[in-house]
């Protein structure tokens, strides 16, 4: 049992996924790779920005909290020799869950080649037209009077569609995006469309790997962990056994504190993650950390805050077992003490997702504001 429910907790957290993003020189490859994985162009580990590469292979980025997700940044399709299929085949491209293909301006010839040969293998690529931010400040610096920016973004995204379309490429959604801005125009609806069309495995391991710039990533980051409750519940039931104070019941608290924690990192809500939210959002960390109400920083969870947690439900759950079951003996025990894991896990759970929204809005108050705007709009039209 104990062995079946570790093997079942690892594989829901080590399902591999691999990104590839495809550009050329110029396009934003590098701080679109960097941003994905909430980075800074001058962190540790970061991809390199503003050079031109020549390399010829693929060079992974994992992300830095979950290394089974690697985007991968693919050479530059800039070049006028330039060969969909035989390029494809040189970046071993059947090895690729999700395919990005970035540009900062137009989507060109070369881009339009490319898509052609993916759809033609039956995969599905995305499309994302970066450094808007560019084209806004060009827009506002060369039009004051009747700069509108909802209106420029719609009509650079209408532009996007309709290169695409004439070149036969169906119904294509394109997501405008800066890397500079995260928090505004489709960053966030970019993240939720990759987390949509992903097989379960996949998608857990991509959604958990996001970074919270929406409600719904949060949103489903606690549904994705939902699912996996019961494995931990479960493994909260074997091995060194701590008694919940008031009721006959005990749990594995060692193991409860490590998932509680990974919970936590998972929404973010731990100190490296401040840390890289301080430097994007150019708020205070502490003012972000006291954002936490419900829970707690994933490094201050510890043995005793978990058996206070567990005594809360324990007691609930303990009267009302005895009240049906006329024997108590160890299953009945047992049940309990599953019962009281699974309630608490559930319920922090929810505390955890609430926490990480109070977060967002403080990191990013005014794009969210604009974002939840412009999509609130969106759904009118």
């Amino acid at each position: 049992m104990a062995s079946a429910v570790r093997k079942a907790l690892t594989f829901s957290e080590n399902a591999e996924l691999n990104i590839a993003v495809i550009g050329e020189n110029g396009s934003g490859r590098s701080s679109f790779i960097n941003a994905i994985r909430d980075l800074d162009d001058e962190d540790e580990n970061a991809a390199k920005t503003g050079v031109l590469e020549m390399t010829r292979k693929p060079i992974p980025y994992p992300f830095p909290t979950h290394p089974n997700v690697t985007i991968w940044e693919l050479p530059s399709i800039g070049s006028p020799r330039f060969q969909a299929g035989s390029f494809l085949q040189q970046v071993n491209f059947s090895c690729y869950d999700i395919i990005i293909i970035i540009t900062s301006q137009q989507f060109r010839f070369n881009h339009i080649c490319l898509a052609r040969e993916i759809q033609r293998m039956r995969k599905k690529c995305y499309f994302v037209r970066s450094k808007v931010d560019v084209d806004l400040y060009s827009a506002a610096q060369r039009r004051p009077s009747s700069y509108n920016e909802e209106k420029i973004l719609q009509e650079i995204r209408e532009y996007c569609c309709k290169c695409l379309q004439e070149e036969g490429l169906g119904n294509p959604q394109v997501f405008l995006i800066s890397t500079w801005y995260l928090g505004k125009y489709d960053f966030h609806l970019l993240q939720e469309t990759l987390a949509e069309e992903l097989s379960s495995d996949k998608n857990h391991s991509l959604v958990l790997a996001l970074s919270n710039y929406s409600d719904q990533i949060i949103q489903k980051k606690k549904e994705a962990l939902e699912e996996g409750i019961w494995r931990v519940a479960a493994a909260s039931c074997v091995g060194a056994l701590v008694p919940i104070p008031g009721v006959s019941a005990a749990c594995n608290i060692v193991v409860l504190v490590k998932y509680l924690r990974i919970y936590s990192k998972n929404f973010g809500l731990d100190r490296d993650s401040f840390t890289r939210l301080s430097k994007r959002s150019h708020k205070p960390r502490e003012e972000l950390e006291r954002a936490i109400i419900k829970t707690r920083v994933a490094e201050e969870i510890t043995q005793a805050f978990v058996i206070t947690l567990l005594a809360t439900f324990a007691l609930a759950i303990g009267s009302s077992a005895f009240q049906w079951v006329p024997v108590i003996g160890s299953v009945v025990c047992a049940g309990i003490s599953y019962k009281t894991s699974y309630a608490a896990l559930q319920s922090f759970l929810e505390y955890a997702a609430e926490d990480a929204k109070n977060v967002r809005r403080t990191a990013w108050e005014l794009e969210v504001l604009a974002t939840e705007g412009e999509d609130s709009s969106k759904k009118v039209n």
